[in-house]
């Protein structure tokens, strides 16, 4: 086994979080290489029931470069990207949903929609609130997954502690941090009372990889590309200001991937990102790569984003918003202010639009019938292969 140059040990809390969910104390420590199991990249993964099944392989949608999926999921954040050689998920998180077998709605989309998926390429985790990582470690466990991206701000609530030790326990992963470089790393967790289930004190082995940062450029498929354009781990006190920013470029497309980037505190669209905030700094030093085709817009329409002069920057002319009903502390989003200056600019979808008919709809993706939102409103955005062709938006089901 090669070795491993050991880390630092550091000491890492939680700190003035304006987010009820406060975050035990994590530990970090230097991991003893002798811990660290040979990887074994194998596994079964079951034989086909007949000949044919063997060689049959699905079929991918003449002149599309990819689909992208932005699943609803509540109040919270999921997408999927799949072209003909990759997929990524993008978040998986949701305030309703607890996270586990019928009551994910990520992995009950993905088995409703994607039957064929079994491999994911990556996952990327913009930041560790609960409504963006509530649901990942459940779908790091099911799928086979190759590489894992995460801004590294190690936060200490139960959905991130469980994504964690999902990355852990799978040796085939590829683990990519922010915060990071190369290199075994024990982080220790204290013992905690957690919605789903009570966690004993323990800590996870986790390995990482090169670490990566903002210009990070990653190929995802034939035509298709990931560029990190915002990758800060320095603890800000709020894991929305080190929400990682991402641009998709496909078949000459560009989609932007927001997360909850923030550009500052809840003010009119008209009032001018703050200089620190993340729009305010993509403003500053990336202009020209901000430009996109499709939004994917921040902290699901709030106020703390989507300041006018970001949007004149980005130029989209198709914002997806991705929301429930939902109170952030006092506050039902999407602000409709933000949503009108979205509105001026092109064509605004929203996964909320019929939470009320999806209650209780035999149609929703997912548990049925089961009293919470999400399901109704799953948004589909078809890219294709010509250059002069554009981008396809629908949602489904389309009747309840």
């Amino acid at each position: 086994m090669k070795k491993i140059a050991p880390f630092l040990v550091l000491v890492l809390f939680s700190s003035g979080c304006s987010w009820k969910d406060k975050a035990p104390p994590v530990s970090v420590s230097a991991a003893d290489p002798s811990r660290i199991a040979e990887t074994d990249a194998g596994g079964d993964v079951g034989e086909p029931a007949t000949i044919e099944e063997a060689y049959e392989e699905p079929r991918w949608p003449e002149g599309v470069a990819a689909t992208m999926d932005v699943i609803d999921v509540g109040t919270g954040l999921s997408i999927l990207v799949r072209g003909p050689d990759f997929a990524l998920l993008f978040d998986a998180g949701s305030k309703e949903d607890i996270g586990r077998k019928r009551r994910n709605r990520v992995l009950a989309f993905l088995k409703e929609r994607h039957p064929d998926l079994e491999k994911i390429d990556h996952v990327v985790l913009s930041h560790p609130h609960k409504d963006h990582v509530n649901l990942m470690a459940e779908v790091i466990r099911r799928y086979d997954i190759k590489n894992v991206w995460d801004v590294g701000l190690l936060y200490g609530i139960c959905p991130y502690r469980m994504f964690l030790r999902a990355v852990s326990d799978d040796e085939g992963i590829s683990y990519r941090s922010a915060a990071r470089g190369p290199g075994p790393l024990l982080i220790g967790f204290e013992e905690d009372r957690c919605r789903l289930e009570d966690m004993p004190a323990e800590e996870y082995l986790v390995v990482h990889g090169p670490r990566f940062g903002a210009g990070e450029r990653v190929r995802l498929g034939d035509g298709a590309k990931m560029e990190f354009l915002y990758a800060d781990p320095k603890d800000h006190g709020n894991p929305n200001r080190n929400s990682l920013v991402v641009r998709l470029d496909i078949a000459g497309k560009r989609l932007l991937l927001m997360a909850d980037a923030v550009a500052g505190p809840r003010m009119s669209p008209r009032w001018r990102p703050w200089r620190s905030s993340i729009e305010g700094r993509l403003l500053k030093s990336s202009r020209k790569k901000i430009r996109a085709d499709l939004m994917v817009v921040g902290h699901h329409g709030s106020h703390t984003s989507s300041r006018t002069d970001f949007l004149d920057a980005v130029k989209a002319k198709t914002f997806i918003i991705s929301v429930g009903r939902a109170n952030f502390h006092g506050y039902v989003l999407p602000d409709p202010d933000v949503v009108a200056a979205l509105e001026q600019r092109g064509e605004v979808y929203r996964t909320d639009a019929r939470d009320e008919e999806c209650l209780t709809s035999r149609h929703k993706v997912g548990k049925k019938n089961d009293g919470s939102v999400g399901g109704c409103d799953n948004i589909r955005i078809t890219v294709p292969k010509s250059k002069d062709a554009d981008i396809r938006v629908e949602t489904y089901p389309e009747k309840l």
